[in-house]
């Protein structure tokens, strides 16, 4: 699928109409700053390379996930078969599409800079830029999606995202937060271990103080180039379906809202690859609209770390 269809087939676009409203967070439900900032680090990076008068240039950054308004570090070397220096542009690219939008938004550029990198043939030097990725918007539950792109000197970046023959680059995505209206919790129940499903429980709770539609809650592992979550080929994640998709404690009467105070929980199944070790990033969204398309009234997002313990050896039966 295109990124064009892909936007049009999402429920929704993003829009800037959302309430913001100031809540105490409960004892037990994690606070979304410190989740965000360290634990969003443990997301799958998407690294990216393009090749430049023979010179392969790698790109990566140090957490695909951020609050807008925070700076992330994108690291860059050249690698050749005998030494040389090749000079590359670095754009930063953002969208604007906030949630329940019906207009889609253009990028626009908000860096530009000029390096230039000394390849080798085990890799330059590293050289590291740090980026600050737009500013923070005043109000709640919204999305902000970044490109970092890395062109020849010279060439003019894709800055649409359906341009024929887009010049040559190398591209990752950022995703940016404004901060939650909701509390959200994620947790595996039991152990996640590589190759065989396993559960993981998003619990979202109404902090807002007066009853909403109830969430829709998605799970992800990884940002794509464009900004966005998603979830890797390799990993399979689905919806349990009770129902319709969730279930929810102290709601009110009527199934399709949640009271204040009421806690919407959704659970997936997640199986991840064989070969999966150490640590992996479990990235949650959830908003809640007054009607389909939006606009979106209230919403969470929180990064969770879990360990990936190795598949279990077949038991033998002993005779």
């Amino acid at each position: 699928m295109s990124h064009r269809d892909f936007l049009r087939s999402r429920k929704s676009v993003l829009v800037a109409f959302l309430t913001t409203v100031a809540v105490a967070v409960p004892a037990g439900w994690r606070s979304l700053t410190a989740d965000i900032r360290v634990d969003g680090k443990h997301l799958r990076p998407l690294q990216s390379e393009l090749e430049v008068e023979g010179v392969r240039v790698t790109l990566a950054v140090d957490r695909p996930v951020i609050y807008t308004g925070d700076s992330v570090v994108a690291t860059l070397r050249a690698y050749a078969d005998t030494p040389k220096q090749v000079t590359v542009d670095l754009v930063v690219l953002r969208s604007s599409n906030y949630e329940g939008g019906r207009v889609e938004t253009p990028s626009v550029a908000i860096d530009h800079e000029k390096l230039v990198l000394a390849a080798a043939p085990n890799g330059g030097p590293v050289v590291h830029t740090k980026i600050a990725m737009g500013t923070r918007p005043k109000d709640a539950a919204l999305v902000d999606n970044f490109r970092i792109v890395v062109t020849p000197h010279g060439a003019t970046p894709t800055i649409t995202d359906h341009e024929e023959d887009p010049i040559p680059s190398a591209v990752v995505g950022v995703l940016g937060w404004s901060g939650s209206s909701l509390a959200m919790t994620i947790q595996p129940e039991g152990t996640l271990r590589a190759g065989e499903p396993g559960i993981v429980v998003v619990r979202v709770k109404n902090t807002t103080g007066r009853a909403i539609r109830r969430p829709y809650a998605s799970l992800r592992t990884q940002i794509s180039q464009y900004g966005y979550a998603e979830k890797p080929d390799d990993i399979a994640i689905a919806n349990v379906d009770d129902s319709d998709g969730s279930s929810c404690t102290e709601c009110d009467d009527e199934p399709a809202r949640l009271a204040p105070g009421a806690v919407a929980i959704t659970k997936f199944t997640i199986t991840l690859p064989a070969d999966a070790r150490g640590k992996i990033g479990l990235l949650a969204q959830a908003f809640s609209y007054d009607g389909e398309p939006g606009p979106a009234v209230a919403g969470a997002m929180d990064v969770k770390t879990v360990d990936v313990q190795p598949a279990q050896a077949p038991s033998v039966a002993v005779k």
